[in-house]
């Protein structure tokens, strides 16, 4: 399968940078992490979790939910070693969200806040659903989605890389029908302070350049974003 892509990861208005990520455009394989606000070492978690991942499933064909789930076990195993011989890293936590494109297909991976979509001319056929508190509360009726948008804990996610004694667990979707023209894009929180799904809608276009739409996600997320913000975007070419 042949693409095209772009990735864009600022500071936003915060005073450095912890998400992370990792492109491999040949082996078809992406991945978007966002550190913890809050955690120790945020920057670090989000870059190991890369680290880790991208080592694991590079040497490996099984990108089954049991596949992807070895590899998590494999990387929280990576963090307790990190954390032990770097006490100062203790608590350090991480979303993760993954992509492998396939011929015809995709296989989807996340957890916590950072999503995936994939979207078709303008529309939005698929997206991840958020390991959120507010998102719980959305989906048991509490919070309508306007009212999460405001919410004081909507930055509360309920899922992260953290070690195996915090193990979490991992949402894996497989994409059956991929076709030339469609995009994909994983993205940290912070994207979504500078772009919605009507502006995904308006912009992820056929006949929209991969350039033209770089520079249309940077200068929203530029003029709207607090949080750091990182995306890469992907175009089915062939």
């Amino acid at each position: 399968m042949k693409t095209n892509y772009f990735t864009i990861s600022e500071d936003g208005k915060r005073p450095y940078n912890e998400d992370s990520f990792y492109t491999d455009q040949e082996s078809g394989l992406f991945l978007v992490c966002d550190g913890v606000g809050g955690s120790n070492k945020g920057e670090v978690a989000s870059s190991k979790a890369c680290e880790y991942f991208s080592e694991y499933l590079s040497a490996t064909s099984d990108f089954s939910l049991t596949g992807i789930e070895k590899t998590l076990i494999q990387c929280e195993s990576k963090f307790d070693e990190y954390t032990m011989q770097n006490p100062d890293a203790k608590g350090m936590a991480t979303t993760l969200t993954l992509l492998k494109l396939f011929s015809g297909k995709a296989v989807i991976g996340h957890i916590g806040d950072s999503r995936v979509y994939h979207v078709r001319n303008g529309e939005i056929l698929f997206q991840t659903n958020d390991h959120s508190f507010v998102n719980e509360l959305v989906a048991s009726g509490f919070l309508t989605p306007e009212e999460a948008l405001t919410h004081p804990k909507r930055n509360q996610i309920t899922r992260a890389i953290q070690g195996s004694e915090n193990n979490t667990y991992i949402d894996v979707n497989e994409i059956d029908s991929v076709e030339t023209n469609d995009y994909f894009m994983l993205c940290s929180d912070g994207i979504l302070e500078g772009i919605d799904d009507g502006f995904i809608q308006n912009n992820f276009l056929e006949n929209n350049s991969i350039e033209n739409l770089q520079e249309l996600i940077l200068n929203n997320c530029r003029e709207k974003s607090s949080d750091n913000f990182t995306a890469i975007v992907i175009k089915i070419s062939q």
